[in-house]
């Protein structure tokens, strides 16, 4: 993943700074289909590691880790279209290996649609 963030250094600084962030995550996504898949209920777990270049103060910049839990549901609205909407949480720190290493979190609400390509 590519993200681009913006950000205070601190709470008391006036103006935002912008940062990249570049990435890869694993995880494993559990979901169950509902009403002859009309809705489907998922949740998912991701860590991998990422590399931003530039970060508050609380965080040092540089590799680090990325940790990311979510919940979502997808509602069927078109004979292959869904719309998905998740909230999620997401860490991000170095594991210790660099200070300042307080981490950064965010919490995640998204939404948008999924397109079914292939036929059942």
């Amino acid at each position: 993943q590519i993200n681009v963030s913006k950000y205070r250094f601190s709470e008391n600084w006036p103006h935002t700074s912008q940062g990249v962030e570049l990435g890869v995550n694993l995880g494993i996504l559990l979901r169950a289909n509902l009403f002859n898949d009309l809705i489907g209920l998922y949740a998912a777990g991701f860590i991998g590691p990422h590399y931003i270049t530039s970060a508050p103060e609380r965080q040092a910049k540089g590799i680090l880790f990325s940790d990311n839990v979510f919940a979502g549901i997808n509602i069927k609205i078109l004979h292959n279209t869904y719309l998905d909407a998740r909230l999620g949480l997401r860490h991000i720190s170095n594991a210790g290996s660099k200070a300042p290493n307080a981490g950064i979190n965010n919490f995640i609400i998204s939404a948008g649609f999924l397109v079914n390509l292939k036929e059942n």
